[in-house]
């Protein structure tokens, strides 16, 4: 096997997932982080860019740096690939009103998913 999670993924997983995947099917990994140090690595193989984000800070300062980094990444690409950030509400330095208007001026897609248990 290959010696580090990233040669696996990108000698094993990827090839064996693109490979199996119908056509049409996109293929992407939801990082952690949008700094994630696989993200490099990774995104040549992927056709969307996915990042969860709970940089909250500085009124949406932090998570606006995030979006300009998968900007820039995505911008490597012809075309570029599209960005989806998930796992960024309920954050109390993170509020949806902070978010949203972000995600919308840039034109980045989301979306929200969760369990809840009502008892």
């Amino acid at each position: 096997p290959p010696p580090t999670v990233g040669a696996f993924l990108t000698q094993v997983a990827l090839p064996a997932l693109r490979g199996s995947a119908p056509s049409g099917v996109d293929v992407t990994v939801g990082f952690a982080s949008w700094d994630h140090p696989l993200m490099q690595t990774l995104s040549p193989q992927l056709d969307a860019l996915n990042w969860h984000d709970y940089n909250g800070g500085g009124n949406g300062a932090t998570f606006w740096a995030g979006v300009l980094a998968m900007q820039n990444l995505s911008a490597q690409f012809t075309p570029p690939k599209p960005l989806v950030v998930t796992e960024y509400p309920a954050r109390p330095a993170q509020p949806l009103a902070c978010v949203l208007p972000l995600l919308r001026s840039a034109r980045i897609g989301s979306f929200v998913w969760a369990l809840v248990i009502n008892s």
